[in-house]
């Protein structure tokens, strides 16, 4: 059970960095 929720925090700590990586592209784009 911990084993999972570790794993869980480490998928959301990504997708949190690509969240910001495809914001900062959508930023570029549109200037």
């Amino acid at each position: 059970m911990a084993n999972d929720m570790s794993g869980n925090h480490i998928n959301r700590k990504r997708a949190t960095i690509w969240l910001q990586w495809f914001l900062a592209i959508i930023s570029k784009t549109q200037k």
